[in-house]
């Protein structure tokens, strides 16, 4: 019903998720809040307060998504993060595509509007970079680097198939990035998309 539901506690988060998981598609906002923001709303990207890490949503072609050009096979989509200069940490198997995540040592709580932006910058950069790859491959991937993002939460249920696909977790490495550690990788800014 796309009702906003505010935590401070990441346990009581993953209970509620998996709770609500099994009945209705759960999402989980990339930009952290300092705030509640009510049942109606998410957080406007004026008002993210940090990031965990950097993430990218890459689509697989079939039922779920008829755009053309899309990594043809789920095989595929790992194969092009295989390909990057930095694997990522954490990877979950959406039901129809994959989350890939670069998870900092501690999320970046921004101190001003100049560290929100130099995010988003960051982010937009990071997704330009793994674009590019994909466009090799003749593949598109679709820009997800707002810092207002939601994506599904592992342990639930995508639910836009019948029967519903399981949302799992394929890879978590223990390890972790700074900020800086995307600098030499980073695609060319164009401040788009």
């Amino acid at each position: 019903g796309k009702k906003s539901v505010w935590f401070q506690d990441l346990a009581q988060a993953a209970a509620y998720a998996e709770t609500l998981g099994t009945w209705h598609n759960v999402y989980f906002g990339l930009g952290l809040s300092d705030r509640d923001y009510g049942g109606n709303h998410r957080v406007l990207a004026t008002d993210v307060a940090g990031i965990p890490g950097l993430w990218v949503d890459v689509d697989i072609a079939g039922p779920a998504h008829t755009k053309p050009n899309l990594p043809p096979t789920a095989g595929d989509a790992l194969r092009l993060f295989e390909s990057l200069p930095l694997q990522p940490n954490y990877i979950v198997n959406s039901g129809s595509g994959f989350h890939a995540y670069w998870l900092f040592s501690e999320p970046w709580m921004f101190e001003d509007e100049t560290e929100r932006v130099t995010a988003a910058t960051l982010i937009r950069r990071w997704q330009g970079t793994i674009r590019v790859a994909a466009q090799k491959q003749g593949w598109v991937i679709d820009p997800t680097h707002d810092l207002t993002r939601v994506l599904r939460v592992a342990g639930t249920r995508n639910l836009k198939h019948d029967p519903p696909h399981p949302v799992l977790v394929i890879a978590n490495e223990a390890m972790s990035y700074s900020t800086d550690s995307f600098d030499q990788y980073l695609a060319e800014d164009t401040g788009t998309v």
